[in-house]
């Protein structure tokens, strides 16, 4: 089978015409998710929280970050 320029823009507009109509699908699921999350103020975290709760991501960060220093200091 041979190959032309036509059907090789063909087969690219093909590919592009379903990575957008995959994409719109996407959008108009997740979308309406997002939207209901945000008015009821759910929290979309990934990871289970800690004794405290959850904590500020500049809290984590430098607890963290003294964790890491005080390992690279005893070694």
């Amino acid at each position: 089978m041979q190959h032309t320029y036509d059907s090789y823009h063909s087969k690219k507009r093909e590919d592009r015409n379903s990575y957008r109509l995959i994409e719109a699908i996407c959008f108009v699921i997740f979308l309406p998710v997002a939207l209901v999350a945000r008015l009821v103020g759910w929290r979309w975290h990934p990871w289970s929280a800690g004794p405290d709760g959850y904590g500020s991501v500049l809290q984590e960060a430098r607890l963290m970050s003294s964790t890491v220093a005080s390992i690279a200091i005893s070694v």
